[in-house]
């Protein structure tokens, strides 16, 4: 067993993608040096402990919420972790300003909002409301709400990343476990899902702004690629071989109302390409956690965390789409336990748009009286359980 960082460090970042299948884990090894104690499941939800020797995993530990950051005593009868009730919340943005009004709250996860073309009322995604994930469509001024799509069957899966139609007849989203999204296109009035496409990112797609197009983030092997095709099943995709995106947590990609330029995470920040794949650019500026473009499509607003030690934390920009200038348009007063940020649609006069904030207020548990790890026999390794 390798007993240096280095080697710890690569051998659990195996086992977690491996081994468990899981995303965004932590991990601690116990004192034998064998078994370690890692996060997974459900965003995290579920504690393991894996014995590094033959892969082998059992459940230790499960909550409601989110289980971050196991860390084990030194003597391994203890585990320390940071935990609670993970919640999203939808806001809209003035862009004059930066104010901030919550729009959907109190609890649970309502993300990645979208406004509808006529700017009365808008999409976004739920879960952990007790009823399932899925698509909601509420009214701007009302705040009457209904439900238009629902997860697929299963565990863990979900239905992400709405963005309405330019013709607002039809909506966009992602759907199904995280590590196998499906692209599908549903109308508004109801109805069955017609799936386009598979292996895309969970938020990121977008239509082309005369709605004959789709364009996406997906893996394909084992690269990241940006792709565009027809909204019909059956279309044949067309990778813009240019493009070479580097998706992070909660990507997205957005086409101009100009028609002339696809926006989307690259390893350099933010790059743009055309949409025949002939031609790339990249905006010269810190990396944007969300964003996208004016109306006439002259400028892109971004959302930055402003690591500098100097100005707000959260800011908001506006790069010029020619010259790539960059100017502050103001801060935004976001909450103190703002973890994230996920999602950017611009409202169609122009002067507010709506995103989704993560809000992870959690505590410090210490969890002990848990069965310890042991070494298998040889009778163990006869008589498997």
């Amino acid at each position: 067993m390798p007993q240096d960082n280095a080697s710890r460090v690569i051998l659990s970042s195996y086992l977690l993608d491996t081994t468990l299948g899981i995303f965004g884990q932590h991990g601690s090894w116990f004192p034998d040096s064998r078994h370690l104690v890692v996060n997974g499941g459900n965003f995290g939800n579920t504690m393991f402990v894996v014995d590094s020797t033959d892969g082998s995993s059992r459940v230790m530990y499960r909550v409601t919420g989110v289980l971050l950051h196991p860390s084990v005593s030194p003597d391994g009868k203890k585990v320390l972790y940071s935990g609670g009730a993970a919640e999203w919340d939808v806001l809209e943005v003035s862009l004059a300003n930066g104010q901030v009004h919550t729009l959907v709250g109190g609890g649970g996860v309502s993300w990645e909002p979208d406004w509808a073309p006529s700017g009365t009322h808008y999409l976004f995604s739920t879960f952990g409301d007790g009823a399932g994930g899925g698509i909601v469509d509420r009214s701007a001024a009302e705040g009457f709400s209904r439900r238009v799509a629902d997860a697929p069957p299963g565990g863990d899966t979900y239905a992400l990343g709405p963005q309405w139609a330019p013709d607002g007849t039809r909506f966009l989203f992602a759907e199904g476990p995280v590590e196998r999204m499906q692209l599908a296109v549903a109308n508004a009035s109801g109805g069955r899902p017609i799936v386009l496409t598979e292996n895309v990112l969970e938020n990121a797609h977008a239509w082309s702004p005369d709605g004959q197009w789709v364009v996406f983030l997906r893996h394909e092997n084992g690269k990241e690629q940006v792709v565009k095709m027809k909204p019909d099943a059956g279309a044949p995709p067309q990778v813009l071989a240019s493009g070479s995106p580097a998706a992070g947590d909660y990507s997205m990609i957005q086409w101009s109302p100009a028609g002339d330029w696809i926006a989307y995470p690259s390893a350099d920040g933010t790059s743009m390409v055309s949409p025949d794949g002939k031609t790339v650019r990249i905006l010269p500026v810190r990396h944007l956690l969300a964003f996208a473009f004016s109306n006439d499509g002259a400028q892109v607003y971004g959302v930055i965390r402003n690591t500098a030690g100097q100005g707000a934390l959260w800011q908001l920009h506006s790069i010029d789409v020619k010259s790539g200038a960059d100017r502050l348009l103001a801060p935004l007063d976001f909450p103190a336990s703002t973890a994230n940020i996920a999602g950017f649609s611009l409202h169609p006069d122009g002067k507010r748009f709506l995103t989704s904030i993560a809000k992870w207020p959690y505590d410090i548990w210490m969890l002990e009286g848990f069965d310890q790890p042991r070494q298998k026999t040889w009778l163990d390794r006869l008589l498997p359980r």
